[in-house]
């Protein structure tokens, strides 16, 4: 009788132990759901302000289905211990989606007409890519004159006139036919085209943008005069450069004029150049996928084109001490250099300019024989130089020298050679850039100056574009949450500022732990440049300060993080990713191009004007928010922003919950501590659940298999097994399929890694089971027990007199590998502990990690970093873990946190080791 009861009892302890496993992986793959609807979610987010019209509306309707479907999540880890998130969800859910229906979002692709100040990086398809690269010279402070695009849509929509369409397609059969009409087919197409009625809506921004270019000109300018060009969206690139393909209007007087050179241009597109162009280049026929650049002209003493390299040099002869620049300059106008139908000063310069001045340039000085110049009624004439100025040379030296400047400026900036079309002002003297586009050359592309002389302006670092924008300021470092403020209260740009705009300080040095040198050159200091923000990694809880900022730089990150999100809801260009970004020095001066993921060196010289051009940037980009309608900003308020920046805050709950965004945070935020309250309570009844994993070291963990964690076997074991090594099953580390238990594992074994008491013994005391921060519901620690799947661990451990808590995630895709670490407690005075807490700091920090401490409770971050980092990082928590063992008894005095970190950090494992360095110190 007895005995079937015992069995009657393991059978129910083993049915209890059987469903407690099965709940167990149930709310592990709920987990692992709700991270990948996390993930797609915040991929909304992202991509909110990129999108509009019916783009718009699909994308926020997955987005409310998503964050529905995660605080379902939420409820089933929690067993419903989050009730209110439900209503805060259908409130704003619901708001939503009646908004949706209600609101017509501006379709940006509708617009006629663009100012260069106001193109952004995203509308470059618009405007096409000759535009779209003088806006990004223009909003780097390079000297562009001013101007507007007319779109590609605009465009577009002058050759869909009724009728005109059809005419054009039947006539470019008819060339493709017979090649041998192609000059009459073309002409006949221009024909039509010159005839066709400019669309209402074209024509009345076109004599919008005419007037207000025309009220912005400087005092004692002059009549306005345009010129207009293509601007193709497939023009202008290395590839394919249709240079001379298209045509060229000068000198446009009216608005009347300019709508019968747009028609002009649109007409080129479908000239014979044009077509055998795209013939040879393999590129469709007769497609007029161009935009037109309407820019003011500049009155030119001299004027032509520079190569950043010199094309008749061997691609393989690049080298630093022979490379030079070609420069062909004529007097006037600069279409006789770039028509090659005149004489023309031919100059061979230095890269350096400080060399170009100390006459470092080969030159060969044409006798000039005619020159091309602007009538009073706007047209071209050609006129003879007269005898005096025929073998004078066009340019200066000194104007020479500030022409190589402002190239190797744009081709750090583009990233490649160039070919630029220049022009002096014959009032001014001042250089101007009127064209620029990658230079192709024979042979193997020579690298780039951003890579090969360390030019100003070349990248120093490079990432990838989070919120887009250009900006410039001094660079902010920032490892805990007490350092997210800027320095000095210096104001974001765009905001008002007192009078100077000095550089701002960019000394280099020696940074981080070990010696590691700081990037930065040196210069003069200054007190008014906006700051720039650099993570170790994205911080949500950085978001509250934000406005104070000019740019964002993060060595990991991704693009759709929550601190990604908030960058772009308030249009602060940031870019993640940026290996190296810690290694800045404080106070580094630097452009940051987060549309073009580089961050770059300034040249002095440029450093007011792009300080400017930042502040300038910054207005411009918040622009477009504030001509959204009362709709569309209702709707993206209950989208885009953040609220619940501060995880640690008594703010943090689900009735603060005001945007989608806010749902999908605390939503996550929250899953973790789920998961570490599931494994409370299956420890309870988890009997043959559990594995004892034997590390030989004092550090005993009880180990849950929710799915790969272990090598072969199953949780419970045979009954011979259980009978051998009772109701835990034993495990050696070599059983650990876990990617991060098993780096855990392999720190937790280092070699020489002490584990004993520190000379002096250890103090008395104990501390509860479980531990609270003191500011918040978080849990510290209860059970040395970790649940382990292939790439998940989640462990709470008790150690001595303190706790740990650890959830780390190590896939093969960086955008979902975080590490979330905590650590409290110790058997010492609250001083000791501090001091303990100061070195775990110092040498996490230094790995990476952004840690935030509140008296004795450290918490330690990482994410978005390539599985064999995680791996790396695991493995120094786990030598981390046992090296803190009694640590704070050694914590004798302020000095102690360094040296111990020293020690660390050198490899040396053994507490003493600091005490040896102490004594080397002394």
């Amino acid at each position: 009788m007895l005995h079937h009861l015992l069995e009657r009892w393991r059978a129910r302890g083993a049915a209890r132990q059987a469903a407690a496993l099965d709940t167990l992986k149930a709310r592990y793959h709920a987990f692992r759901i709700l991270l990948e609807n996390n993930g797609r979610a915040l991929e909304c987010l992202a991509g909110f302000d990129g999108t509009s019209g019916t783009t718009r509306r699909e994308l926020v309707e997955e987005l409310v289905s998503l964050t529905g479907e995660l605080v379902d999540g939420l409820d089933l880890l929690s067993d419903g211990a989050h009730p209110g998130l439900f209503a805060a969800y259908g409130r704003i859910a619901g708001r939503v989606e009646q908004l949706g229906a209600d609101t017509d979002p501006v379709r940006e692709k509708d617009i006629p007409c663009l100012s260069l100040d106001g193109l952004r990086p995203e509308q470059a398809g618009l405007a096409g890519t000759k535009a779209a690269t003088l806006a990004r010279l223009r909003g780097y402070g390079l000297p562009v004159p001013p101007g507007f695009v007319v779109t590609a849509t605009a465009v577009a929509r002058l050759l869909a006139a009724p009728g005109l369409e059809a005419q054009l397609r039947r006539l470019l059969d008819v060339a493709e036919a017979d090649p041998g009409s192609l000059a009459v087919t073309t002409a006949r197409i221009r024909e039509a085209i010159l005839a066709v009625p400019m669309p209402a809506e074209v024509e009345h921004a076109v004599r919008r943008a005419w007037a207000d270019l025309a009220a912005d000109l400087p005092p004692g300018h002059g009549p306005l005069l345009l010129a207009a060009r293509s601007s193709g969206t497939a023009e202008d690139r290395a590839e394919h450069s249709f240079a001379g393909q298209y045509a060229t209007v000068l000198g446009i007087r009216t608005p009347d004029a300019l709508l019968d050179a747009l028609r002009e241009v649109a007409a080129s597109a479908f000239g014979q150049r044009a077509l055998a162009y795209r013939r040879h280049m393999g590129l469709p026929r007769g497609e007029a996928d161009m935009a037109v650049l309407c820019q003011a002209m500049v009155p030119a003493r001299t004027a032509g084109v520079l190569f950043t390299r010199d094309p008749a040099r061997a691609p393989g002869s690049y080298r630093a001490d022979d490379e030079r620049m070609l420069v062909v300059a004529v007097p006037g106008l600069g279409t006789l250099a770039v028509d090659g139908a005149a004489p023309a000063d031919v100059y061979l310069p230095a890269r350096d300019p400080a060399a170009v001045r100390a006459g470092d340039v080969e030159t060969r000085i044409a006798r000039k024989t005619l020159r091309e110049v602007l009538a009073p009624d706007g047209t071209l004439v050609r006129r003879p130089v007269p005898p005096e100025d025929a073998e004078a040379p066009t340019l200066s030296p000194r104007e020479l020298a500030t022409l190589v400047r402002l190239a190797r400026m744009v081709e750090g900036v583009e990233d490649g050679p160039q070919d630029i079309e220049w022009a002096v002002h014959e009032a001014t003297g001042a250089v101007l850039l009127l064209q620029a586009r990658p230079l192709r050359m024979a042979g193997t592309r020579p690298p780039s100056a951003a890579h090969q002389d360390g030019m100003d302006g070349a990248p120093l670092l490079r990432g990838a574009c989070a919120s887009p924008g250009v900006a410039v300021g001094r660079v902010h470092l920032a490892h805990r949450p007490r350092e997210f403020a800027p320095p000095n209260g210096n104001a974001a740009a765009g905001h008002n500022g007192t009078g100077g705009t000095g550089r701002a300080g960019r000394a280099g040095g020696t940074g981080g732990t070990g010696g590691t040198g700081a990037i930065g050159n040196d210069a003069a200091t200054a007190t008014d440049a906006p700051a720039v923000l650099v993570l170790p990694h994205s911080i949500p809880d950085a978001a509250s300060h934000l406005d104070g900022y000019a740019a964002i730089l993060v060595e990991a990150g991704n693009p759709a993080d929550h601190l990604s999100c908030v960058a772009r809801e308030r249009a602060i260009p940031m870019l993640v990713g940026v290996a190296g970004a810690m290694a800045l020095a404080e106070g580094t001066g630097v452009l940051v191009d987060a549309g073009r993921g580089a961050v770059l060196d300034v040249p002095d010289a440029l450093w007011d004007g792009m300080l400017a051009a930042t502040r300038r940037e910054a207005a411009r980009r918040r622009a477009p928010q504030d001509r959204e309608t009362p709709g569309e900003r209702e709707l993206r308020s209950l989208i885009v922003p953040l609220h619940l920046t501060d995880a640690y805050g008594p703010t943090f709950n689900e009735r603060e919950c005001r945007s989608l965004h806010d749902i999908v945070r605390y939503v996550h935020e929250k899953a973790v501590l789920a998961m570490f309250r599931a494994g409370d309570e299956v420890m309870e009844t988890a009997g043959t659940l559990l594995r004892r994993v034997e590390l030989g070291v004092p550090f005993h963990v009880l180990a849950i298999d929710v799915g790969g964690g272990f090598h072969g076997g199953t949780p419970g074991g045979s009954a011979r097994r259980r009978a051998l090594h009772g109701p835990v099953l034993p495990a050696v580390p070599e059983d650990v399929a876990s990617v991060p238990f098993a780096a855990l594992c392999e720190g937790l074994t280092t070699p020489g890694l002490a584990w004993g008491p520190p000379e002096g013994g250890v103090p008395a005391g104990l501390l509860s089971r479980a531990l609270l921060d003191g500011r918040g519901e978080r849990p510290v620690g209860e059970f040395n027990y970790a649940l382990v799947s292939r790439d998940y661990c989640n462990l709470n451990a008790r150690v001595e007199y303190h706790f740990a808590m650890l959830d780390a995630l190590c896939t093969g895709n960086p955008r979902e590998n975080h590490i979330r670490f905590r650590f409290k407690g110790g058997g010492t005075g609250g001083a000791r502990r501090a001091r303990r807490i100061a070195f775990m700091r110092e040498v996490l920090a230094g790995s990476g990690f952004f840690t935030a401490a509140v008296d004795d409770l450290l918490t330690a971050t990482l994410a978005g970093e390539p599985a064999g980092v995680m791996r790396q990082r695991l493995v120094l928590l786990g030598r981390l873990l046992g090296y803190t063992r009694l640590l704070d008894a050694a914590m004798t005095d302020d000095d102690a946190p360094a040296l111990f970190a020293r020690a660390f950090l050198s490899g040396r494992y053994d507490t003493k080791d600091a005490r040896t360095l102490r004594g080397e110190r002394d």
